[in-house]
């Protein structure tokens, strides 16, 4: 990717919502992968270092948030970066879940006070089941977090003490919680988008209405 770079939206659609390819046939045995080749892998680290240099970093399903932040090292600081949106398969509504995803949300409140152009930050997860998102939004001098979902999730003290601290650079510090529930049943990760109100752009229009379309069909 060229060091001009300002903006970068990479959106992997999953196989969830439709049927599996069929194996390649006519190869030997020990030429056949019957696992799901993951075109994220080593991206990670890449994303991790590239988004040094972004404005705006939106990366969906092709690498987990966690998978990101692992690479982040603690001397780095995102001088330019305004909008970072990321998925995580931890957001389901599943409690042994819970505690790894209560520890993801503060571990982004950390890095996100090393961003200090930053405001928006959201993390998302669209499949059936537990379409999801975590929102955090600066605007006009103060702060709020947003729990929207198919699923309810109770933002912990720990959880929400952390965010206020990313919020301290503001005017107005104190931070406004928000939780929303989505109602409606989600046919498609486009359907979640559109749903969940995602506050940045995630994937290009017309592959989302692409998807929203196919899984009406």
């Amino acid at each position: 990717m060229p060091d001009t770079l300002n903006i970068l939206v990479v959106f992997e659609d999953s196989s969830e919502f439709y049927d599996y390819f069929p194996k390649r046939k006519g190869l030997p045995h020990s030429e056949v992968d019957d696992t799901w080749y993951n075109p994220g892998e080593g991206l990670d680290a890449g994303l991790a270092s590239k988004s040094l240099g972004l404005q705006q970093l939106a990366a969906s399903f092709i690498v987990d948030a966690e998978d990101i932040f692992r690479h982040c090292q603690s001397t780095w600081h995102w001088p330019n970066l305004q909008s970072l949106a990321l998925t995580s398969q931890l957001l389901q509504d599943d409690w042994e879940k819970r505690e790894k995803l209560e520890a993801l949300l503060c571990q982004a409140s950390i890095l996100v006070r090393r961003m200090p152009k930053l405001h928006t930050f959201v993390l998302w997860n669209g499949g059936k089941g537990h379409a999801s998102t975590f929102i955090y939004r600066e605007d006009r001098g103060s702060a709020s977090v947003t729990w929207r979902g198919t699923w309810h999730l109770k933002l912990s003290p720990l959880v929400i003490k952390s965010w206020r601290l990313a919020a301290l650079k503001l005017p107005r510090s104190e931070l406004e919680v928000k939780q929303e529930d989505v109602s409606v049943a989600i046919k498609s990760h486009g359907d979640a988008i559109y749903r969940l109100n995602l506050p940045c752009q995630v994937i290009d229009p017309a592959s989302l209405w692409q998807i929203r379309r196919e899984a009406y069909s």
